[in-house]
């Protein structure tokens, strides 16, 4: 699932003050469908994790300001890279939701949560 290459060549562009995960686990939320519904349906990790998502031929409409306005940038299909904005914490629960994610439900009330 996680693509190497695909990683190098995200990295090679990462905007100013951003980073990749320390653990490469975390960038399985961009192949992972189910994973980001979960992100998004959470309202407790959706209140404390500012989070975008986009396809890769959207990336060139990152801006450092946007970046700087949300923890984590998920590229549909490639990876994800962190934000200076960041934490330790926020980086772990990012972690825990990727190896959790395979034995949680959707919350029913997802779309009172999606914006």
């Amino acid at each position: 699932m996680i693509n190497l290459k695909k990683i190098n060549q995200l990295a090679a562009i990462l905007p100013i003050n951003t980073h990749l995960p320390s653990n490469l686990i975390t960038h399985e939320l961009a192949f992972s469908d189910h994973a980001i519904k979960l992100l998004s349906s959470d309202l407790e990790i959706h209140n404390h994790i500012a989070f975008i998502v986009i396809q890769p031929e959207h990336s060139y409409l990152l801006t450092n300001k946007l970046i700087q306005s949300v923890h984590c940038v998920i590229i549909k299909g490639v990876g994800v890279f962190l934000s200076s904005t960041c934490s330790f914490n926020t980086e772990c629960i990012l972690e825990q939701l990727v190896k959790w994610a395979p034995y949680k439900k959707v919350s029913d009330n997802m779309e009172l949560y999606q914006r």
